[in-house]
């Protein structure tokens, strides 16, 4: 078991007594593969994590053209007319 979590953290190997100790499971490669799940879920999260700033609004022109598209709801009622037919 020593072996097994040898590159795993304390935070994990920590999370991984608790959850071993309130679920019943009490040998060594299942409390391994849990602080294995623990340490791969933290890695998921921090890499999903996406930082973006906005250093200021300067660059944007209030004369700037924006516009909505909008479409016309004739389109939409034949496309429905056709499969009801």
């Amino acid at each position: 078991m020593i072996k097994g979590t040898k590159n795993i953290s304390e935070e994990f190997i920590r999370q991984s007594l608790s959850y071993c100790l309130e679920n019943g499971l009490y040998n060594g490669n299942g409390f391994c593969q849990v602080a294995l799940n623990y340490q791969k879920v933290n890695q998921q999260a921090n890499r999903s994590k996406i930082n973006i700033a906005v250093a200021s609004t300067n660059a944007l022109n209030n004369s700037a053209e924006m516009s909505v598209q909008t479409s016309n709801i004739r389109t939409y009622e034949n496309l429905i007319g056709s499969w009801n037919r």
